[in-house]
C-alpha cells in the first residue's frame, strides 16, 4: 500500500500523510463528498476532486494488479513462467506492457467454425440420393 501512497502523491502532488488518510476513510466505505466535508482533519483538507482522483487511481491500480494476478497464475499453471518473465511482469507500469510480455503465451482465439465442415469438405448444394 505505501507504494501505492506515495505513487499518488507524487502525481497528484499532495502530501503522503494526506493520501493515506484519504485511502483510510474511502476503504472504510466513506463517500468523497462526505470525506471533504466532514473528515478535513484526516485528510488535510482534501477537495472532494482529489478525493475522487484518488479513489479512481485506486480503483485502477486494484484491476491492474488483480490481472497480474491472474496472468502469473496462468503462466504458472502452464509450466511457462520464468523467474525473468516473473521479473518483468512484477515491475511492468500500466496494463498494455502487461499484456505485451503475455501475447506471445496467451492462448489462440478458437475457431467459430463448426466440426462438422472440418471432418468432411462442405457443399452448399445437398446431395439426395
Amino acid at each position: 500500500m505505501s507504494t501505492l501512497v506515495d505513487e499518488l502523491a507524487k502525481e497528484l502532488k499532495i502530501a503522503s500523510e494526506q493520501v493515506a488518510g484519504a485511502l483510510e476513510l474511502l476503504n472504510a466505505g466513506y463517500p468523497p463528498i462526505f470525506v471533504a466535508r466532514y473528515r478535513k482533519e484526516r485528510t488535510g483538507g482534501l477537495g472532494e476532486g482529489k478525493l475522487w482522483a484518488i479513489l479512481d487511481r485506486q480503483r485502477a491500480y486494484d484491476e491492474l494488479n488483480a490481472r497480474r494476478r491472474v496472468i502469473l497464475n496462468s503462466l504458472q499453471a502452464g509450466g511457462q513462467l520464468t523467474d525473468e518473465l516473473k521479473a518483468a511482469l512484477e515491475a511492468a507500469p500500466d496494463r498494455a506492457r502487461i499484456e505485451d510480455l503475455y501475447l506471445p503465451f496467451a492462448p489462440g482465439p478458437r475457431s467459430p467454425r463448426p466440426r462438422w465442415r472440418a471432418k468432411r469438405a462442405w457443399n452448399p448444394w445437398p446431395r439426395f440420393s
